[in-house]
């Protein structure tokens, strides 16, 4: 029900996989106005939370759009730490954190909605708390907009 209420409301597509892998459960919920997080236990001590948020910043869409088009990235981002990462449909940023848990970030648009105004693009996030970047892109892989 919390799904679909988000679906209903939310002002961008929800992302939701497709299926889960092998193992994965859906740990928790949370909708409230413009924001749905969904987060998975990967059955083998990790966690994957889906953050679906029109406000999430920070993402260089300009950056992406030029990485698909030239193949290259800029020197601010790989000294920052930052990797641009293509998984299946989506194009993002890409980066970890050691500390106070082994955690992976990625935060990412659709490739195709950089082809026009880039005013407005939903950006959504995986964050991988104990989990590794294959969790990331085989989760990430899975993710498709559900129907309203």
């Amino acid at each position: 029900m919390t799904f679909n209420q988000a679906v209903r409301e939310l002002p961008f597509p929800v992302l939701l996989p497709d299926d889960l892998p092998e193992g994965w459960e859906i740990a928790e919920t949370v909708y409230d106005e413009e924001l749905l997080v969904v987060s998975y236990d990967t059955g083998d001590g990790g966690r994957i939370e889906l953050v679906q948020d029109q406000n999430i910043q920070g993402l260089e869409l300009y950056t992406l759009r030029n990485y698909i088009i030239s193949g290259s990235t800029s020197q601010d981002l790989i000294e920052s730490g930052i990797t641009i990462q293509e998984f299946s449909d989506f194009i993002g940023e890409l980066i970890s954190f050691d500390e106070p848990v082994p955690t992976i970030q990625y935060t990412f648009v659709k490739k195709k909605n950089l082809f026009g105004s880039l005013e407005n693009i939903p950006v959504y996030q995986v964050i991988g708390k104990e989990a590794t970047l294959g969790d990331i892109r085989k989760f990430t892989e899975r993710l498709e907009a559900v129907p309203q």
